[in-house]
């Protein structure tokens, strides 16, 4: 991980491929085996990339942790699945409105936070029911005074998609912007580098989308 200015970037997240909706309450709707396969890809992509995060912030939905828990697995972050996906589990239950953040990984427990050290999980239900601006706070006020090298968000479309066209600026590469502005599928990424601009100035400044990554899951 790297908190250089040179290497600031903003990478949003669709979770995976969600169960069908049955008549429960959509906030709860876990993933799919696809879905799964789908979130420990794109972590394993992130990986290969070098884009471990120093801070991530995820929606409290129940797609969005299992999709974070399996994200993590495919970083090789040292979370076991069952822990991992428990403990997003019982993170999404705790945060309810603002960004709550734990100081560890998906999760909370001391263990955790000593597999990655200087790791940090947001949860945030803004995610779920808010828009790009939400987004844009709720990443403001998890940042802070910080300045995180690599922030992974992991949320929702239209949100996700939205956020990395409307953010992006001239100078993005055509086909990412493209594919943003299609929207993201189940698992996708979008790189968003921020080069000089800070933290505190997205939304106000544009940023450069770089790629748009699908997993092959």
């Amino acid at each position: 991980m790297s908190s250089h200015s040179a290497n600031r970037t903003l990478v949003l997240m669709r979770h995976g491929q969600a169960q069908a909706g049955e008549g429960g309450p959509d906030f709860t709707r876990r993933l799919t085996p696809r879905g799964r396969r789908q979130a420990m890809d794109a972590g394993r992509s992130l990986a290969a990339a070098g884009l471990v995060p120093d801070l991530v912030i995820v929606s409290g939905a129940t797609r969005a942790q299992e999709t974070w828990a399996r994200v993590a697995e495919g970083l090789s972050l040292g979370l076991p699945r069952g822990g991992a996906e428990a403990a997003a589990s019982d993170a999404a239950t705790q945060v309810s409105g603002a960004p709550v953040s734990a100081e560890s990984a998906a999760g909370g427990t001391a263990s955790d936070a000593d597999a990655a050290p200087g790791f940090r999980v947001v949860v945030s239900d803004a995610l779920y029911s808010g828009y790009v601006r939400e987004l844009v706070g709720v990443l403001g006020e998890a940042v802070g005074g910080a300045d995180p090298g690599i922030v992974l968000v992991v949320a929702h479309n239209p949100t996700v998609s939205a956020a990395a066209s409307r953010l992006s600026g001239l100078g993005s590469a055509p086909d990412a912007l493209a594919r943003a502005e299609a929207g993201l599928p189940t698992s996708s990424y979008a790189v968003l580098r921020l080069g000089a601009i800070g933290w505190a100035e997205v939304g106000h400044l544009p940023l450069h989308l770089a790629e748009v990554v699908t997993p092959a899951a």
